[in-house]
């Protein structure tokens, strides 16, 4: 009986270790066919972004730029990419902090007084950027006289003063999910196709998470 109930445990470990070599290997095969897909959905995005964009668009999306580049080399690369790609009469990118708060960490075509208001946003605060942040999905604001996020408020007024008659933010979410900041775009008239601003986020994304993973 003995040998019996030997055996029969030595036949039951070798079925789960074949079962669990199995698991492995279609484990392996699933992560493969995912990692071939980020590949070819990678190079996809940079042949877009070269047609429209020009070699100025392409830095953020090229590995080799972001492991070696440090924080102003990149927030030059999104913003210039923001211009040369989206057309944006002007643009800035902000960090997400503790307590859900927004930081300008970069911007380019904004006066004085536009930094100086939003030089942090709360995630309850009346603009585009905080309830990207808020609903962690990008926001579109064909045209902000109209718009009812700035309905009664006072960041109607300073957007307009800005010359900023539509925006599009992004949330630049990190590999976790996280959000990492957010994009936003902004412009004097009517906003180009929505297509582009999202592929410069995306980049944006990756470029931010490079940086917070080391490279």
């Amino acid at each position: 009986m003995s040998g019996q109930g030997s055996s029969s445990h030595w036949a039951a470990a070798e079925r789960r270790r074949v079962a669990e070599q199995h698991a492995r290997i279609v484990a392996e095969q699933q992560q493969n066919a995912i990692d071939a897909e980020v590949r070819q959905t990678r190079r996809e995005l940079l042949a877009q972004v070269r047609r429209r964009g020009g070699a100025m668009a392409v830095p953020i999306f090229d590995d080799y730029f972001l492991s070696i580049a440090d924080w102003p080399a990149v927030v030059k690369a999104v913003l210039d990419a923001a211009f040369t790609l989206g057309n944006a009469a002007a643009c800035d990118l902000q960090v997400c902090e503790p307590g859900d708060v927004l930081r300008m960490a970069a911007h380019r075509g904004f006066p004085a007084d536009f930094l100086a208001y939003f030089d942090t946003v709360a995630p309850t605060q009346a603009t585009a950027c905080a309830a990207a942040l808020s609903t962690r999905a990008p926001v579109y604001v064909d045209d902000v006289t109209s718009s009812p996020i700035f309905d009664g408020q006072e960041t109607r007024t300073v957007v307009l003063d800005a010359g900023t008659r539509s925006v599009q933010s992004h949330p630049l979410l990190g590999p976790s999910g996280r959000v990492l900041g957010v994009l936003s775009f902004h412009y004097p008239r009517l906003a180009p196709a929505r297509t582009r601003t999202a592929l410069i986020a995306t980049g944006a994304a990756h470029a931010l998470a490079a940086l917070r993973s080391g490279g």
